[in-house]
């Protein structure tokens, strides 16, 4: 094994998890339309699931990685969901961009970094979120 680079000390500043459910987040697209879909979902976010046989699958993925970043955040009142976007971009390693009360949440709370993870099944959608300052 590789002896790992001396690296800046990181301090651990909040956790989150989330568990969605495929089915629950396919019957508020179904019950709701559009108004749903717009107000928890980024064009970003959107644009990824076009087409795909997968699509309530990755956008409840995107569901939970928003709520596990509100908890990882702390953030009280929650921001709106929009302001939090998961972001697939290089390959699909996933990413986190906040933007608005999200971005100020993170800045109140000294983050510097969310780290995403995120995973599913045709049931159920998983995401941990941990934000960390001093990788910067």
């Amino acid at each position: 094994m590789r002896q790992a680079e001396p690296h800046a000390p990181v301090q651990l500043l909040g956790v989150g998890i989330d568990l969605a459910s495929v089915e629950l987040v396919e019957q508020a697209i179904n019950n709701f339309g559009e108004r749903y879909v717009q107000k928890v979902f980024t064009g970003t976010e959107l644009r990824y699931c076009q087409g795909r046989s997968d699509r309530a699958q990755l956008l409840a993925a995107a569901f939970a990685a928003k709520e596990a970043a509100m908890k990882a955040l702390g953030a009280v009142p929650p921001p709106p969901w929009t302001c939090i976007e998961l972001d697939r971009a290089g390959g699909g390693t996933p990413r986190l961009r906040l933007r608005g009360v999200a971005a100020e949440a993170a800045a109140a709370l000294g983050a510097d970094q969310l780290h995403v993870s995120v995973s599913h099944t045709a049931q159920s959608a998983f995401a941990a979120v941990v934000a960390t300052t001093g990788l910067s």
